[in-house]
């Protein structure tokens, strides 16, 4: 079972990893050969900003933006494809093109790059989805992560907009709707809830509650035993009379 739980969770490990690895490869591919692929980021309402719904996902605009996602990235599939192994392959791709399809609709007009749209969306659906299980593990793992990444939620107003004009506050906002419709409209997918636990003391209580049962059979072979002997005396009297 131990092996089972191993081999469980290395391979849930192993498609968040290809995505990491892939996200630092187009990273150091614009930066080892000075490129820039910001154009490929979304721009809302424009026609050649649509693409972006795709590729913004990939694109980083330097070390500190790509750092601050990478282990989100990879914490937040994990926990997608171990707990929602059936789903996730399709969980994923609609948090990425969703949450990019609304920030090309709400957003303003700039460059919107970066994972962060679907991380928001990620870390929405895993937390309202354990609000409609009654999984012990999702729901402990889900409190974690928003114990470790509770302080997204302050990155999602236009009040993120006059603290750091760079943050894209549609694209968390995006991520937030995306991933609790997303959670609502696969709550019956994905972990059961955790099996019923019946208390046996409980029923044995019940039992001893009611008393000790008494052995009649004692009892009943006397009355039998008395009303043969009345029966008898009847007869006696009976020949008595017809003698």
């Amino acid at each position: 079972m131990k092996d089972i739980n191993k081999k469980r969770i290395y391979y849930s490990a192993a498609i968040p990893l290809f995505v990491l690895l892939f996200i630092w490869f187009i990273y150091l591919l614009q930066w080892g050969f000075n490129l820039s692929f910001t154009h490929y980021g979304i721009y809302p309402r424009e026609a050649n900003g649509w693409k972006g719904i795709y590729f913004s996902f990939f694109i980083h605009a330097d070390l500190r933006h790509i750092f601050a996602n990478s282990s989100a990235i990879f914490i937040l599939l994990w926990i997608l494809y171990y707990f929602f192994k059936d789903i996730a392959n399709i969980v994923f791709p609609l948090c990425l093109v969703v949450s990019g399809l609304v920030t090309f609709i709400i957003g303003r007009p700039a460059y919107h790059i970066g994972a962060s749209g679907t991380i928001y969306a990620l870390f929405f659906f895993l937390i309202v989805s354990s609000l409609y299980r009654k999984n012990r593990k999702l729901t402990a793992i889900s409190l974690m992560t928003v114990f470790i990444y509770g302080g997204l939620v302050w990155n999602m107003t236009p009040i993120t907009q006059i603290i750091d004009p760079s943050i894209s506050w549609e694209g968390h906002l995006s991520g937030a709707i995306t991933g609790t419709i997303l959670a609502f409209l696969f709550r019956k997918k994905g972990p059961g809830n955790d099996p019923e636990i019946i208390d046996e003391d409980d029923d044995s209580d019940d039992t001893n509650d009611a008393g000790p049962i008494k052995d009649n059979s004692e009892e009943i072979k006397e009355n039998f035993k008395e009303t043969d002997s009345n029966s008898k005396e009847i007869k006696d009297k009976s020949d008595e009379n017809k003698g």
